[in-house]
Parts: C-alpha cells; structure tokens; sequence
C-alpha cells in the first residue's frame, strides 16, 4: 500500500488497514503485527505514517547508548559477594547519560 510508510518497528510493507467495528479501523503489521489504535480511517493512517524528526530520533538515540554504557559499566563493577552481586559505586556512567540528555548540572 503506498498510502502507509513501512513498519518503524520492522521496517516491512506487507500492512494492512482493518476494519473493526463500523468506523473503525487500524492499521496492522502482517511481519510484526505492531498495529494503531481503532479510529477512523484517515486517522489511522495518519498515525501510522508519523514519525520522530531526525533530531528527537538521534537523541533517543543517543540516550539509548548511553543507559546501555551504564548497564554495562554497573555489571562490570558488579562483585560477588556470596549472596548476590553488589554494584560497586563511582562511575561516570551516570554524568554520560546526564550529558546525553542534555543536563550536565
């Protein structure tokens, strides 16, 4: 269907637009079966078709890595200590998602 933009989820083309009860549709990922909430129909596809700008999707980005790098960092200062892994404190994890979001205060 060229009225829809590919899933932003899986990226596939196979969508579909369904009818549920009278004047309501969704649209539906066949691949990923993500889909909109029921609506109307234009309404539907125009909440299919919009996405995040450049910007905001970078950001997000840039915040996703950044929580990985503390996931990350958090697991390798973990210690066994008989019972349960302990975090052990001080890092700069937490100022690279401060900067991340854009706070460095």
């Amino acid at each position: 269907m060229s009225e829809l933009k590919p899933c932003p989820f899986c990226g596939a083309s196979c969508l579909q637009i369904v009818s549920g009860q009278p004047g309501c549709h969704y649209v539906k990922c066949e691949s990923c079966k993500v889909t909109t909430d029921d609506t109307s129909r234009s309404r539907a596809i125009t909440a299919w078709n919009t996405r995040a700008d450049d910007a905001e999707i970078e950001r997000l980005r840039r915040i996703e890595n950044a929580a990985r790098a503390i996931q990350q960092d958090l697991m390798n200062r973990a210690e066994w200590d008989g019972e349960a892994k302990v975090v052990v404190a001080g890092s700069g994890a937490w100022f690279r998602l401060c900067e991340a979001l854009g706070d460095t205060k």
